[in-house]
């Protein structure tokens, strides 16, 4: 970060990968006045941090709330449990799943963490298979929830798997096959595959410009970013500088690019532009849409 800003002198940061990462440069940031702009992480924090820093899609907290009023409402399950990584990112959403089980007068059945370098997940199968989960949370992204439902299937375990945003990734089925058919997640952004204008012109310059590159939501996500920042440099127009960038931020209100999700500034107590999702399901070897889209219920910790 520092290398960007003080030789590179970058106008802003934006789309830099991961919460332990973005959450290390963010005072450095503050310091340096330089907005933080839809970073590439979807923590809480990004929702209360001040002036410097925006966020573009609803919180892994806000989409773990979804999970557990999914499970308790809709599908009437108790036996909840959390499996998740233990750093900022696992920690933000697992937080949020143990706040909103407590308004429901519930806890998890079964807190069971992993690290980032992790390989072998049957201890914590074991775990959650003894402690009788009806459902487990993954707090992960596409390279673990492949190797757990493999080794809870393997131990005669199977229940039912559900995470946000994350999971839901090609790879993820790719690693998985078999053993993630019936995997849910949130979803906060479309598929590559859904209708619309603003999905037609991404597919078109995906032709264009990577025709050797598959579509997919990890390309579409960067691509959504970059939609809402080209929204922001034509509303601010020619008296660009990092304030006056900001001050457009709180203009957006009900914008869409389109593809049917609206983009609205959340607030100066929340600083995001999107509180939209749905659920999805790996069916047939897919990711495939479960319900249409809502506005989700903004999380507390």
């Amino acid at each position: 970060a520092k290398r960007l800003v003080e030789r590179d002198k970058v106008f802003i940061m934006m789309g830099h990968l991961g919460t332990p990462t973005t959450k290390a440069i963010k005072e450095y940031l503050e310091e340096r006045q330089v907005p933080n702009i839809f970073p590439a992480t979807l923590a809480s924090l990004w929702a209360t941090s001040g002036k410097w820093h925006v966020g573009d899609l609803a919180t892994y907290a806000d989409q773990t709330w979804l999970i557990i009023d999914y499970l308790v409402k809709e599908r009437k399950l108790t036996k909840i449990a959390s499996f998740y990584q233990d750093d900022e990112y696992g920690l933000d959403g697992h937080l949020a799943g143990k706040a909103r089980l407590k308004q429901y007068g519930l806890d998890y059945i079964a807190e069971v963490d992993y690290k980032r370098a992790d390989i072998d997940f049957s201890s914590q199968a074991a775990k959650l298979k003894e402690s009788g989960a009806e459902a487990v949370i993954l707090q992960a992204v596409y390279r673990e929830p492949p190797r757990l439902a493999e080794q809870c299937h393997a131990i005669g375990y199977d229940p039912l798997f559900i995470g946000p945003s994350p999971i839901v990734l090609d790879k993820t089925i790719e690693l998985g096959g078999k053993h993630v058919e019936g995997v849910i997640g949130v979803e906060v952004y479309p598929l590559p595959t859904d209708p619309g204008p603003f999905m037609d012109q991404y597919r078109a310059d995906m032709q264009k410009y990577f025709p050797n590159l598959a579509l997919d939501t990890t390309n579409l996500y960067g691509y959504q970013k970059a939609a809402l920042f080209v929204e922001l440099l034509q509303r601010t127009g020619r008296d660009l500088t990092r304030e006056t960038l900001l001050q457009t931020v709180t203009t957006i209100k009900d914008w869409d690019p389109g593809w049917g999700l609206k983009y609205s500034y959340g607030g100066d107590d929340r600083r995001v532009m999107s509180r939209s999702a749905r659920l999805v399901i790996v069916k047939d070897g897919k990711w495939t849409k479960m319900t249409d889209w809502f506005e989700v219920e903004e999380a507390k910790r």
